[in-house]
Parts: C-alpha cells; structure tokens; sequence
C-alpha cells in the first residue's frame, strides 16, 4: 500500500507540474477547479476505499495545483459545481446525460458529457475571471 501511495505522489506531482507549465504557455493563464465536495472513482472496487482515495487524490491535487500556480504567479479559481453537467455548454439550456453523452434539450446540441462539463466550468471560471479586477483579462 505505501508504494501504492508514493506512486500516486509521483504521478500528482507530475501531474501538477504539466499542469503548470501548460497553463504558462498562454498570455493570461488561469486554473480553474469545480468546488466539488467529493469525487467517486468507479475503477476502485470498495465502495469506502473509492471515497477515501478520491478525497485525498482532489485535496491533494488541488493543494499541489494551488500551491505550484501561485508560486509561478497563475491564478486559480473555484466555480460552483451547480448543474455543470446538466447545463448546455452551448445555449444554457437543461440536458441530459446518456452515458458518455450529454444531449441538450433546448437546442439538441450533442456532446461528450465530460467535455460538455468542462466547458461550462472554463466558461464559468471565465466570466468570473472577467468580472474580477485582479485578474485583468479583456
């Protein structure tokens, strides 16, 4: 178990670190987390070993993130998870997830729901970045 936990250090660190160095790649980089409270990773199969390795891989990942953007002076914000999957990335409008897919209701626009997620997150991250003075985007 302790290599088990020194391998999932390693690969957040890693991680983070990518993370980083990629967002430093844009003229007005900005990290943006979906303020969730718990995550639930299906591949573990114990239902309380799944709960406990989810909410210290998120605390975790999110400690190092923050911790590494503000030393390279990124920003991070945290957007409400309310209805992020629900929400189409596209009109605003109320969908639903088949799956994989998230399908709108209002305009009919299909997606990955994952991918559909992360837009209204960036987008939601975004305007919030835009209505704040200390991040100075246009």
């Amino acid at each position: 178990m302790a290599d088990r936990h020194n391998q999932m250090g390693s690969e957040l660190h890693r991680a983070t670190k990518d993370l980083i160095e990629w967002s430093k790649r844009f003229s007005k980089p900005i990290i943006i987390f979906e303020g969730l409270s718990k995550m639930n990773p299906s591949q573990i199969e114990s239902k309380t070993f799944r709960k406990k390795v989810a909410r210290w891989i998120r605390g975790r990942l999110q400690k190092l993130s923050e911790y590494k953007a503000r030393w390279e002076g990124v920003p991070v914000l945290y957007v409400s998870p309310w209805n992020t999957s629900k929400q189409c990335s596209r009109c605003g409008g109320m969908g639903e997830r088949s799956g994989l897919i998230f399908k709108c209701n209002k305009c009919g626009y299909s997606d990955y729901a994952d991918r559909n997620t992360c837009y209204n997150i960036a987008i939601r991250g975004y305007v919030r970045a835009t209505k704040c003075d200390c991040y100075e985007y246009d």
